[in-house]
């Protein structure tokens, strides 16, 4: 019961302190909506993390789920809300969600919000991955427009510890080739397919011959005259056989 009465009045505190800080006016709609729906214990356990997450944001998947679908979603102020942080250039929800609970952790323990430095953090998070894609985009459509149907092409892939070749994934996709442990494969292009808006480009194509035949390809066995279906958006080596 003591400890109770204790919370309480630390959560008082709290609130009777964070009046001073200065929030911005759409921000503190977020506020208001986390005041009004957390319950005492909430907060104070939220106030009592030492260390934030960091981009991409994730402390809880209730927590964040609610402010997704409630508050920047399904709200009165959504549209609102959304342009604010649009205007800071945080554009996806997971990380509006996240601002919103870092600024709001410094806000209940009576520090500065630092709202553009926490956002500056989340573009700089995005900055190397949003250039690798950028750069995976350009090589697949580079690569659907170089080959053509009955083209024979050589694909270098990476390998696992698990024999299996795999893709990396951005923002770090470069990797150097070594016989001994990674696959070479060659195949005949059979069809090539590209969306209209340019976002989706693969290849269909027939194994001619594999370096390793025992090595799967992304958990997938192929033999010397499968057919199979590869996007063209992947770190992989391609180029034709001269």
């Amino acid at each position: 019961m003591k400890f109770r009465l204790f919370s309480i009045l630390l959560v008082s505190v709290f609130l009777s302190c964070k009046k001073k800080i200065l929030v911005p006016n759409t921000l503190d709609i977020a506020f208001q909506y986390l005041d009004k729906n957390w319950h005492d214990d909430q907060r104070l356990g939220f106030s009592d993390i030492v260390i934030k997450e960091v981009t991409p944001v994730y402390y809880d998947y209730a927590i964040e789920n609610d402010l997704q679908q409630n508050l920047l979603n399904n709200h009165e102020a959504s549209v609102k809300l959304n342009a604010f942080f649009d205007s800071l250039g945080v554009y996806r929800v997971k990380d509006k969600s996240g601002l919103i609970l870092n600024t709001y952790h410094n806000y209940i323990n009576s520090k500065q919000l630092n709202l553009q430095k926490q956002a500056d953090e989340i573009l700089n998070y995005w900055q190397p991955i949003e250039d690798c894609q950028n750069q995976i985009n350009k090589k697949a459509l580079d690569a659907y427009h170089q080959f053509s149907v009955n083209d024979m092409i050589l694909i270098r892939l990476p390998v696992d510890e698990h024999n299996n070749a795999i893709d990396y994934n951005c923002p770090k996709i470069e990797w150097k080739f070594k016989s001994e442990r990674d696959l070479e494969i060659t195949a005949t292009l059979l069809n090539k397919f590209v969306a209209e808006d340019s976002l989706s480009a693969s290849f269909q194509l027939k194994l001619k011959s594999k370096n390793k035949n025992d090595t799967e390809i992304l958990y997938q066995e192929l033999d010397e005259g499968d057919t199979f279906t590869i996007s063209l958006f992947n770190s992989w080596k391609i180029r034709n056989v001269n």
